[in-house]
């Protein structure tokens, strides 16, 4: 199994396609259980629980970082204790290997945070 975690997020190139609902799930099998698709396979979702805003809020700092220097920006819902994600590649509209690099960077960031 590949470890997105440690790969580049390489965005799409012109005339790629969104990942079939197949290959999609094989990729979720990558990532936490905080995880899924959605929209018909065309996003992946997460619900991530911390203990306070300031903890929430530094995760949605550091993910902000990673995702704003490789020009692939997830929607993110942030308040008291939660964020919430969601990622898909807006030019294929739909799903690419690069939304769940994206991901994996999430899972190992909300892990540091929450040890």
């Amino acid at each position: 199994m590949l470890n997105l975690c440690e790969m580049d997020i390489s965005p799409a190139k012109k005339g790629d396609v969104a990942l079939d609902s197949s290959n999609a799930k094989n990729l979720l099998e990558g990532l936490s259980s905080h995880w899924s698709l959605i929209d018909g396979s065309t996003k992946i979702h997460a619900e991530y629980k911390f203990k306070n805003f300031k903890k929430a809020l530094a995760f949605v700092n550091e993910l902000g970082s990673i995702a704003d220097a490789a020009m692939h920006h997830p929607d993110i819902k942030l308040g008291w204790g939660y964020v919430h994600l969601d990622i898909q590649t807006h030019s294929i509209g739909g799903l690419h290997q690069a939304d769940f690099v994206l991901a994996a960077k999430a899972d190992k960031i909300f892990s540091d945070l929450t040890k």
